[in-house]
């Protein structure tokens, strides 16, 4: 067993099992994944911290981008209750891991990232990994991906102030969303369901996130 590999197996027992993640199918994919291959090399030694992991840094206007901490995303994924004919959005892909990941577990995985040096790159990654039930798309996060839906589970990789409709109405009769909604302590994990044309929610667990891109509420205007 290589560095990596010990790494991979620690992080499946301590930070997903200890966290009431039971399903067998995203302990097994995240305990195949190579995690490190889709964070920056430089960052390749912490790719299995407890913790989410810078993989672009905030360059002008443009804000840092993350990989979700592995206990946050495992939950994420067990919230969406998967099965193998499912087809996946994945909302803010940055370096394709969740889509990696969840190409293990559903039918086929599509992602949209909006940074489009970063959309390349993750795709790149998933060629050299042989995945070939996952594409990443570059587009408009917040718009979806219209063309290739409905989706059977959307997931938001990443804080949000709000879900925009766009993504909710590209949910099958039946299909969840995941997202996390707010900020810092009072952010929560929750789930959206579609079912006859009307729409629930549920918050299911306490989760802190990065905040994605294109999520946030306008600030108010001050004179």
């Amino acid at each position: 067993m290589d560095e990596f590999e010990d790494m991979r197996r620690r992080m499946v027992d301590n930070q997903l099992r200890t966290r009431d993640i039971t399903d067998y199918r995203i302990l097994d994919a995240m305990g195949t994944v190579p995690r490190e291959l889709f964070v920056p090399k430089a960052r390749r030694p912490f790719a299995y911290a407890d913790g989410d992991i810078e993989i672009t840094a905030a360059e002008g206007d443009k804000p840092a981008r993350y990989l979700l901490s592995a206990q946050t995303f495992g939950k994420l994924v067990q919230l969406a209750d998967l099965d193998k004919s499912d087809i996946v959005l994945v909302v803010g892909c940055a370096s394709a891991y969740a889509a990696a990941v969840l190409a293990r577990i559903a039918n086929s995985v599509v992602g949209v990232e909006g940074d489009e040096a970063l959309a390349q790159s993750a795709s790149e990654t998933l060629v050299e990994q042989g995945i070939d039930n996952a594409a990443i798309v570059a587009g408009n996060p917040a718009a979806g991906l219209a063309s290739e839906g409905p989706f059977d589970v959307i997931l938001i990789e990443g804080a949000v102030d709000h879900i925009p409709e766009a993504l909710i109405s590209q949910l099958k009769d039946g299909g969840r969303l995941v997202a996390i909604k707010g900020r810092g302590g009072a952010a929560e994990a929750i789930r959206v369901l579609s079912s006859e044309g009307k729409t629930s929610s549920r918050p299911a667990f306490n989760a802190c996130a990065p905040v994605l891109p294109g999520f946030e509420n306008e600030s108010d205007f001050v004179f």
